[in-house]
């Protein structure tokens, strides 16, 4: 059976012990004071000229972008467009970094929600791992001091799990979820797997159950509804600018090959081959969420979901890791 209400629903039995959500009223002073640090120590990289490569392009298709330029058609990258237009804001490169340093904390207040929903009694935990967190999307040690795809998309799918953990699970909730999962793979499409992390939770936690099944399957379409809207958007834009076929190629067609491989010398090899990591990242998957299903009953709904979210994750982030 489901349980009913807010945030995580488990199976009706564990449903009071596991967990117990709180409404978040206020901002503590600890985090008052780590965010006042993330910006103090964001504000040189308002004042440093170029060094990396990528956050030039940006600002040179968002300049594009200013002039009246379609993009993908009359300027040319191989993203989806929010990172670019979130330049052409911009400007230069001062508002770019400082966009960046306001919405890495918007971002590290989320993250603190999301702890405090899935851990309310261990402050220790939740202040530990939002100040780590905090750390490593802000130094340099992991180009956290650079505008780019993967620190932009981190806000949108951490508010979309904040969304689903605390609030009803009502089409307006699941929707909006769904578009925030929807923009953040606007920023960069290995977002997107990030969206089956939940789907996959549901199936497991609520069972295979005929009436559970139609309730996690009518969750799902409001979700991929949500997930679809803005997406859905872009796509009758660059249809009416005449470059729909230049955009689906530039922002996701070539962005499959970024998921099996990014390296260059692969491009000519069978498919087989070509992708083989991703088949092999694609069973690990698999297996992973077969053997979760079939122990639930002796592991924790947030256990699997962070299982299922580091799994999904591995998969996403391509060959870049080895």
């Amino acid at each position: 059976m489901w349980g009913r209400g807010k945030g995580f629903w488990y199976p009706q039995s564990r449903l009071a012990s596991q967990i117990k959500m709180k409404t978040i009223t206020h901002t503590p002073v600890w985090l008052t004071v780590l965010l006042g640090i993330v910006l103090l120590l964001r504000i040189p990289s308002f004042f440093e000229p170029f060094a990396y490569g990528d956050e030039t392009i940006y600002l040179t298709l968002g300049e594009g972008i200013r002039q009246g330029a379609t993009l993908y058609q009359k300027v040319y990258d191989n993203k989806p467009p929010l990172l670019y237009l979130l330049a052409a804001v911009a400007g230069n490169v001062f508002w770019f970094k400082a966009a960046l340093a306001f919405w890495n904390v918007a971002t590290i207040i989320l993250f603190w929600k999301l702890a405090s929903a899935l851990f309310p009694n261990k402050e220790r935990f939740q202040k530990a791992s939002t100040v780590i967190f905090a750390l490593l999307t802000t130094l340099p040690l992991l180009e956290g001091n650079i505008v780019n795809a993967e620190i932009l998309m981190i806000g949108p799918i951490i508010a979309a799990f904040v969304i689903l953990f605390t609030k009803k699970l009502d089409f307006k909730n699941i929707f909006l979820s769904g578009t925030l999962f929807g923009l953040a793979t606007l920023f960069k499409v290995p977002a997107a797997f990030d969206l089956p992390v939940i789907v996959v939770y549901w199936l497991i936690t609520a069972g295979l159950k005929k009436d559970d099944l139609k309730i996690t399957l009518r969750r799902s379409l409001y979700l991929s509804l949500g997930f679809l809207a803005p997406i859905g958007l872009t796509l009758v834009w660059f249809f009416l600018a005449g470059a729909l076929g230049d955009y689906v190629r530039a922002a996701f067609l070539q962005n499959i090959g970024y998921l099996s491989s990014w390296r260059p010398g692969d491009v000519a090899k069978p498919f087989i081959e070509r992708n083989l990591p991703l088949l092999i990242r694609a069973l690990v998957v698999a297996v992973g969420a077969v053997i979760l299903f079939l122990k639930r009953k002796v592991l924790t709904p947030k256990f699997i979901f962070f299982t299922l979210w580091l799994l999904f994750g591995l998969f996403a982030t391509g060959t870049r890791l080895l």
